[in-house]
């Protein structure tokens, strides 16, 4: 996920420059000190470089932070698109609820860049503050640099009493986080239930006892860094007080110049800030590396190509359970090349299923789909995208133009998305928008959608086309009118669901599958 680039190397570059000339720009003032008790003319070129380099520090401070997040942003497009690859290759089957995964973007995504990310560049600035203030300490006397990184051990142990406990509580609120998701989600899906009720106060309840949940866990996080904070703070203070008295000493000794004790105190506050920084960044690290393996790994989903079929596919005693539910029991049906079929039966007795099953999206229980004389892969998902135009009963239309829902991403020529529509029987109704395809799909009325649902299933101009109740929302003349079209296609496999067939429509099939 970390790559060294020419961006990292630049911010590593000046992160040492910035962190050197910011112990520097301290240091310096003890020199100013020294030379105005001693009346010494050199007070003003020290005093000219002091200003210089302060300007020069915010300049680079300002190019650091860009460049910081610049790197951070490549960093979180990576994240964003491993996320997307890892819910791209989900089984069907393993296919959930998708707030889950919505909180994967929302939640835990700007956590890792928080808590990770951010504290990858973060400890670049923090080892060299700690490594050029400890090299001035031992510059000004060896004494003062031990007794820092004493004082620092001591410092690390104090937050250390808090830090795996917040650390802990941290990791708890994200859990917390993605079940809130889903548990808005699951209300907002159900609210129309709750309206039939007159319970719409029971979907009020609901949520504030989820975040009731959220706001107590932060409470108790930020009553912890409060209580860290304090501990912290304390003792940080008492260690600045003991370097004080030390400094004096040093210089009521003659060890060092009376300078020093305007910036030992200052170093010495850097130096444990950038230590005690250290060791959060660690334990921020620790506890979130175990979201960000989450979010990086995957386990490719090797699709299966659906095989091409050159005469027939075949059910041979196939049986379907959900749960303990038979849904079909040696079914045996034969699907001949180019022919038109229709399926149909009452509500609920597998008509669906069997083409899911057809399609590979489902795995028989007992028995086997043969497409020609391959059997189809019981295991592993299959690609029929290439081989088969599925339009299921679901309508699902995205929140973007008409073109980009038929097309998807690809590339297809102004003429063949025309014969499309005109085929879904939508192409004079997309006319008539003011923009036309570039309309959303929002502004089309449910058998709008529909069709343009068949139309972008058409437009893969496949050898079979497979349509589940595709007509359902269109008016009657309309649906004949689609089916004719259909169904005169000679050189297409057509495979239909339908509730019920007059006799005029039945004459149209090659065979008609009762079930």
């Amino acid at each position: 996920m970390i790559k060294i680039n020419t961006k990292l190397v630049f911010s590593i570059t000046l992160s040492v420059i910035l962190s050197f000339f910011t112990i520097f720009v301290i240091y310096l003032r003890k020199n100013i000190f020294d030379y105005l008790i001693q009346k010494d003319n050199r007070i003003f070129k020290a005093l000219l470089i002091l200003f210089v380099s302060m300007i020069f520090l915010e300049i680079f401070k300002l190019i650091l932070k860009l460049n910081n997040a610049r790197i951070i942003k490549e960093w979180n497009l990576n994240l964003s698109s491993n996320i997307s690859k890892k819910i791209c290759n989900l089984p069907y089957k393993e296919f959930s609820d998708a707030s889950s995964y919505i909180s994967w973007y929302t939640n835990d995504l700007p956590l890792v860049s928080s808590y990770i990310f951010q504290n990858y560049i973060e400890v670049f600035n923090q080892v060299l503050f700690t490594i050029f203030s400890i090299g001035f300490l031992y510059y000004i006397n060896y004494i003062l640099a031990i007794t820092s990184i004493l004082f620092l051990i001591i410092l690390y142990f104090t937050g250390k009493i808090f830090g795996d406990k917040i650390g802990k509580y941290y990791q708890r609120y994200a859990i917390m986080l993605q079940e809130y998701n889903s548990t808005i989600s699951n209300f907002l899906e159900g609210l129309n239930i709750l309206s039939y009720f007159n319970r719409k106060d029971f979907y009020k309840q609901m949520v504030y006892k989820e975040q009731d949940k959220i706001e107590t866990q932060m409470y108790n996080i930020k009553c912890l860094t409060a209580f860290s904070d304090l501990s912290f703070a304390g003792t940080k203070g008492f260690l600045e007080l003991v370097m004080f008295v030390v400094t004096i000493y040093l210089i009521y000794i003659n060890k060092i110049s009376a300078g020093n004790v305007l910036v030992t105190p200052f170093i010495l506050s850097t130096f444990l800030d950038a230590g005690m920084k250290l060791a959060d960044i660690y334990i921020q690290i620790k506890f979130s590396k175990d979201l960000k393996s989450k979010l990086e790994k995957y386990e490719k989903n090797k699709l299966i190509l659906y095989p091409n079929m050159k005469h027939k596919i075949e059910i041979k005693d196939v049986s379907f359970k959900y749960g303990e539910k038979e849904i079909l029991k040696k079914c045996n049906m034969l699907f001949e090349k180019n022919k038109k079929y229709a399926i149909v039966g009452k509500s609920g007795s597998g008509k669906s299923t069997i083409l899911k099953l057809i399609l590979g999206i489902l795995k028989p229980t007992e028995g086997y789909i043969y497409v020609d004389d391959q059997i189809l892969d019981n295991k592993r998902d299959l690609d029929f995208s290439k081989e088969i135009s599925y339009v299921s009963q679901e309508v699902y239309m995205f929140n973007l133009s008409i073109r980009e829902n038929l097309t998807l991403g690809y590339e297809y020529t102004e003429d063949s998305i025309e014969k499309a529509l005109k085929e879904a029987k939508v192409y004079e109704n997309i006319c008539t928008k003011k923009d036309k395809l570039e309309s959303n799909c929002n502004e089309l009325s449910g058998g709008e959608k529909q069709r343009i649902s068949l139309a972008r299933a058409l437009l893969r101009n496949t050898n079979t086309i497979i349509l589940d109740e595709a007509t359902s929302a269109v008016d009657k003349k309309t649906s004949k009118e689609i089916e004719d079209i259909l169904l005169s296609k000679e050189d297409k496999t057509v495979i239909v669901i339908s509730h019920h067939l007059d006799e005029e429509d039945s004459r149209k099939f090659d065979m008609i599958i009762k079930i």
